[in-house]
């Protein structure tokens, strides 16, 4: 508290209580705050000296007993049960409440009782006495008032009340108790009816003052935290012209290098935009190049699976097997050229994941260097899973690269498959059908670790710890998305400077052997005749591709009318809207478009099972409103028996998905 050694007031007592908002009655403060706010100031500036007045006081009223024996011998044993087992303990007990935490809100009640209990005492030994009033016993009395009104710390109010309840108990006892002289008992009145007046006038004026400058103090420091306010707020503008002027001096300074940087920095930005639309050209090259390859690979990998199930000489056999092989690693390579430009169609199949890790390990080697050692640690009876193998290689690749880059000064990268079970494996409280048992995947490094603050952050889009244009923070929000996407979970731990580790956990699924992704050979036993006589309407602008459906489907039992675009096909179920069961048409064509013929015949009839090709990648499927989950499409190039169990599997479902769902 700021204090003011003197202030000079320009007007009135009245006015000064006016300004100050102060009621003149009880002289408290108009606005509750401020008035609460002073009763603690009044609280803390009182609470010592009222302690010492307190033990002065019983000092005092323990030493006047002496004068109780030499002056009342008689009565004096009374006067010790007022004294000693009355006013002075209860004064002590006040004493030591003033210590705890409740003394401060009940402080003006429990010092008035006190001062009640010492004017009630002396007045009760007047009582006892019934002579001599005039004597020290009615100085006494005017000594409380004395001390109530000043030294005790009673505000205003409660010395008043206080103090006029004792005269009147004394006027009382005084007039009807005690043989007391009218002329003396008039007198006393009068002296204590004084006493009570000036001493109001005392507290009243003590009282003004203490809120006075309570109040000035308190504008002095609001007007002080104004400056203050002032101040920084000067200081603040100051620091920011002067940081302008500084910037200004350091753009001035540096405008001949920026010239001449501007210059490289311009054939740098040129280099990088020929690099994106060197990209964006790859990714659109990657696109059509799947559309056509994929009609190519159609019949190459369709006739050569015929061709397997035609002949059973194992010469012959061995000859279009090899035909197929290259069919199928060239379908790979269409996957691996759409990966790349991240446009991959997503293709669950059966997958080992030991023999996928094992196709990639040199590319893997050669991708973290010579300085980091990469460890391969294969769990022999590993569960097969279903997955995109595609995506899990973009997977690997993404966490490997993330792991060389935490180890600029070399390392070790682990690599470990394992089966697991999942009892006290906590990686998803919401998940309730968690199966028993699941196939783990870990990368482990050695390098830099992460604080905790990242680890939490790690799979958000865009969040990366690496230095501008070092990395796009896509990388393992990727990861997340096609481990969630797969059905999986992924968990990661890392301690700084140790190293980190993630383990991906997926549901495995059990089948033969013969059914997994890497065994190419392909089954001789043909599918049963499904096509029961069925009519079947093929629309695709590709003839080749056109016949090859053509010929499987009548292989296996089914009726085949074809169309080369979607007008012709929509002339054709016209003519046969009766007969035609099921429409297996292309997306993308000449003129009308699959989208556009399938909507005209829903139109016609909604309940026709329908099922869409396409060799394009997802994102230009899309753009032609072919979108959803429960949307029926193969993807080229196309597996006999995958098409056909498609074809079977929607020729048996009840009802049918509307295509715009």
């Amino acid at each position: 508290m700021i204090k003011i050694s003197k202030i000079t007031l320009d007007f009135s007592l009245f006015e000064t209580i006016r300004k100050m908002g102060i009621n003149p009655l009880n002289l408290s403060f108009k606005d509750a705050v401020l008035e609460k706010d002073f009763y603690d100031f009044y609280y803390n500036k009182k609470i010592n000296q009222i302690r010492i007045a307190f033990a002065v006081g019983i000092l005092f009223y323990i030493s006047f007993y002496l004068l109780d024996t030499i002056m009342y011998p008689n009565i004096k044993q009374s006067f010790w049960i007022i004294r000693f087992y009355i006013i002075t303990p209860y004064a002590l007990l006040i004493i030591l409440s003033s210590f705890t935490k409740y003394f401060k809100k009940f402080f003006q009640f429990l010092i008035s009782s006190i001062i009640l209990m010492a004017g009630g005492g002396i007045i009760s030994m007047i009582y006892l006495i019934k002579s001599s009033i005039m004597d020290t016993y009615y100085v006494g009395i005017i000594l409380v008032l004395f001390i109530a009104y000043t030294f005790i710390g009673l505000r205003f109010v409660w010395a008043t009340l206080t103090c006029w309840i004792l005269a009147f108990v004394y006027f009382y006892v005084a007039a009807y108790y005690v043989n007391l002289n009218r002329t003396i008992l008039i007198n006393n009145i009068i002296f204590l009816s004084s006493s009570n007046f000036l001493g109001m006038a005392a507290s009243y004026i003590i009282e003004f003052f203490i809120r006075r400058d309570y109040y000035f103090n308190k504008l002095l420091e609001d007007a002080n935290i104004k400056v203050v306010k002032a101040k920084e707020q000067l200081e603040d503008i100051v620091a920011a012209r002067t940081e302008e002027l500084r910037e200004s001096y350091e753009k001035l300074k540096k405008e001949s290098e920026e010239k001449k940087e501007l210059t490289e920095k311009q054939e740098e930005l040129q280099k990088q935009l020929i690099q994106s639309q060197k990209m964006e050209a790859i990714g659109l090259l990657a696109g059509g190049v799947a559309h056509d390859f994929n009609n190519l690979l159609t019949v190459i990998n369709g006739y050569s699976e015929l061709l397997l199930l035609q002949h059973k000489n194992d010469k012959e056999k061995e000859t279009i097997n090899q035909i197929y092989k290259a069919g199928k690693k060239a379908e790979t390579l269409t996957r691996q050229l759409l990966a790349f430009s991240r446009k991959q169609v997503m293709k669950q199949v059966i997958v080992d994941l030991n023999h996928l890790i094992k196709n990639i390990e040199i590319m893997l080697r050669h991708l973290v260097g010579e300085n980091i050692d990469i460890i391969f640690m294969y769990e022999n009876n590993i569960h097969k899973i279903m997955a995109d193998p595609g995506q899990i290689e973009q997977v690997i690749v993404n966490l490997v690269i993330n792991a060389r880059d935490a180890m600029p000064d070399g390392g070790v990268i682990k690599i470990i498959t394992e089966n697991i079970f999942t009892d006290d494996l906590i990686i998803d409280a919401d998940n309730k059908n968690m199966p028993s048992e699941m196939v783990s995947l870990s990368i482990i490094d050695t390098g830099m670790g992460m604080e905790n603050d990242v680890l939490t952050h790690v799979f958000e889009p865009f969040f990366t710890t690496k230095e501008k244009n070092k990395g796009t923070g896509l990388g393992l929000s990727t990861v997340y998305g096609i481990v969630k996407q797969t059905g999986g979970y992924i968990d990661v731990d890392s301690n700084p400077k140790i190293g980190t580790t993630f383990k991906l956990y997926f549901n495995p699924c059990y089948f033969e052997e013969k059914d997994v992704l890497h065994n190419e050979e392909i089954s001789t036993n043909r599918i049963n005749n499904n096509g029961n006589d069925t009519l079947v309407l093929v629309v695709e602008d590709e003839d080749s591709v056109r016949e090859f459906v053509e010929y499987i489907l009548k292989d296996d039992g089914y009726r085949v009318i074809s169309a080369s675009n979607g007008n012709e096909g929509f002339k054709l179920f016209l003519e046969h809207k009766n007969e035609i069961e099921i429409l297996i048409t292309d997306i993308i064509m000449p003129g009308m478009s699959g989208k556009d013929l399938i909507d005209k015949i829903l139109k016609i009839d909604p309940n026709i099972k329908h099922v869409f090709m396409s060799g394009y990648t997802d994102d230009i499927i899309g753009k032609h409103g072919i979108v959803g989950s429960e949307i029926n499409i193969i993807q080229k190039p196309i597996s006999r028996e995958f098409f056909l169990s498609k074809i079977k599997e929607i020729t048996e479902k009840n009802t049918m998905h509307n295509s715009n769902n």
